[in-house]
Order: structure tokens, then C-alpha cells, then sequence
């Protein structure tokens, strides 16, 4: 099952990997690569779990979802500030997280979150 993962991974990474030539003043030619996530903005995916938090936390003034898998959503970074998370410890504020995305969760390899109240 790891290795289908890793595998479908490696594909998406491919295809959301966009290169392109362009010319260096020595007339070489570089290659970029650019992630769906970063110079394009938001995922699909990104917004949608930003989407899903902002409606579950009222109280949230910032909200950032990062796909650190290159494309493929198999791993999240998400950083979130609140004021539900007022009076609870890291630990708390991180099972109330992750209950709001249990679904998503269980379909993610991995993410890693920074909660904080303001």
C-alpha cells in the first residue's frame, strides 16, 4: 500500500510539475519548475481545507494550508490562529483541528500544525 502511495505521488508530482525554458543572459537555456501550490497560488485542495476551517473556527484570523507533497495532496502543513483556541493547551487545540478534519486526515499521508490563539 506504501509503495501504490509513493507511486501515485511520483505520477502527480510529474504532471503538476510545470517546466519551462527560459533564456539566461548567456543564451543558455535554464530549467525552472514551479508548484501548482506556490507561484500559481492556492490548490484547489489548499482552499478547500482553508475553506472547511474558516467555516468550523469563526473565531480564526489567519489560516494557511501548504501541500508539502509537490502537488499530489498526500501531505499538508497548516498553520492556525484563533480564538477558539483561547484558554486550551497545544494539545487540545490540536484535537479540535483534527477533528474538524478527521475526514480529509484519513485520506492525507502526513501534515504537520502550528495552532495558537491571538
Amino acid at each position: 500500500m506504501l509503495q501504490a502511495l509513493v507511486q501515485a505521488c511520483r505520477t502527480s508530482l510529474r504532471a503538476s510539475c510545470k517546466r519551462t525554458a527560459a533564456a539566461t543572459s548567456t543564451g543558455a537555456a535554464t530549467l525552472q519548475r514551479r508548484w501548482a501550490s506556490s507561484a500559481d497560488g492556492p490548490s484547489e485542495k489548499e482552499s478547500e481545507i482553508a475553506q472547511r476551517l474558516r467555516e468550523q473556527l469563526p473565531g480564526a484570523r489567519d489560516i494557511k494550508v501548504i501541500d508539502t507533497s509537490g502537488g499530489c495532496g498526500s501531505m499538508y502543513q497548516l498553520h492556525v490562529t484563533a480564538d477558539e483556541f483561547r484558554d486550551l493547551n497545544i494539545v487540545k487545540q490540536h484535537q479540535l483541528v483534527a477533528r474538524l478534519l478527521k475526514e480529509e486526515i484519513a485520506q492525507w499521508h502526513g501534515f504537520t500544525l502550528q495552532t495558537q490563539a491571538p
